[in-house]
C-alpha cells in the first residue's frame, strides 16, 4: 500500500506460494469493496487529484512472483486469482526452490519451470515477467515468449555509467578494442596490442591488457592478466585481475 500511495502504478509482490497469499496481495492491491487497500494516497493524488480514489483500482497492477517449488506446483491457481495481472519469476530463488544451485538457467528442471509458469500465464491471459541479469539474458527471455523483463539493475547500471565517464576523462578509451562476436570461435591465439577484449563467442587464448569483458553467453578459456575483468559469461583458466574484478550473477569462473 505505501510503494502504491507515493506514486506507484503497481507492485511486484515476492513469495507467493498459494492462492491465500495471491489474494492477500490483491486486496492490499485494491481499495474496498473489490479489497483491503487504505486510503492515504498523497502522492498520487497530488498528481490526479480525488478522482484518483475513482481510478486506482484499474489503474494499478498486481504482479506476483512464483520462486519457489510450492509457488510452482499452485501457479495454475494462483494465475486464475481475479486480481492478479501478471506472474513474475525471480531465478535465483527459483533455482533454489528446485534444489539447484543458483544461476543452474540452463537445466532441464528449470526450463521446464519457466515453461509452466509461460502456459498458466497464457491460459488465464496475464502477463509474464522474469528478473533478467543482463540485456542478453532480457532479450532472450523476451524471444522466449514473456511479456516484460529486466535488463539489469540500477547499481551495475550506475557503476557501467561511472566506470564509463571515468574511462573519458582519463582518455583510457582510445586504445583498441577487439570483439569476438557470438558466432566466432577464437583458438590458440595470444592477443597482443588489444586495449580492450570483448568475448560474445568463444576464445582460447592467452593475454596481458587492460580490460576484458565476457558477456552472458560468451566462454573464455586460457591464462589473463588484466586490469579490469568483468564476467557475465564463463572464464576457465588462470586468470589475474590487477585492479578490479567483477563477477556477476549469470558468470562462472573455474580454474
Amino acid at each position: 500500500g505505501k510503494a502504491l500511495d507515493v506514486g506507484a502504478q503497481g507492485v511486484i509482490v515476492p513469495l507467493v506460494n498459494t492462492v491465500e497469499d495471491a489474494r492477500k496481495a490483491v486486496a492490499a492491491c485494491r481499495y474496498p469493496p473489490a479489497g483491503a487497500r487504505s486510503c492515504g494516497p498523497i502522492r498520487a493524488a497530488m498528481h490526479e487529484g480525488l478522482a484518483y480514489l475513482q481510478t486506482a483500482n484499474e489503474q494499478v497492477a498486481c504482479v506476483v512472483m512464483i520462486e519457489t517449488e510450492e509457488g510452482l506446483r499452485n501457479v495454475e491457481t494462483i494465475a486464475a486469482t481475479d486480481g492478479v495481472d501478471g506472474l513474475f519469476i525471480g531465478p535465483m530463488d527459483l533455482c533454489y526452490g528446485l534444489g539447484l544451485a543458483p544461476g543452474s538457467f540452463t537445466d532441464a528442471r528449470f526450463q521446464q519451470a519457466l515453461g509452466t509458469i509461460l502456459a498458466a500465464c497464457a491460459k488465464h491471459g496475464r502477463a509474464a515477467g522474469i528478473f533478467g541479469y543482463t540485456p542478453e539474458m532480457a532479450a532472450q527471455s523476451l524471444q522466449a515468449g514473456f511479456d516484460f523483463a529486466s535488463a539489469g539493475t540500477d547499481g551495475n547500471f550506475l557503476r557501467a555509467g561511472a566506470a564509463q565517464a571515468l574511462e573519458a576523462a582519463r582518455g583510457d578509451g582510445k586504445g583498441s578494442k577487439l570483439i569476438v562476436g557470438p558466432d566466432i570461435k577464437l583458438k590458440g591465439a595470444e592477443i597482443t596490442d588489444c586495449d580492450t577484449l570483448v568475448v560474445e563467442g568463444r576464445v582460447e587464448a592467452s593475454m596481458d591488457s587492460r580490460v576484458i569483458q565476457i558477456a552472458q553467453q560468451g566462454v573464455f578459456s586460457g591464462t589473463v592478466g588484466i586490469d579490469v575483468a568483468e564476467i557475465h559469461g564463463r572464464f576457465e583458466g588462470e586468470l589475474t585481475a590487477r585492479k578490479t574484478l567483477v563477477i556477476h550473477a549469470t558468470g562462472k569462473v573455474s580454474g
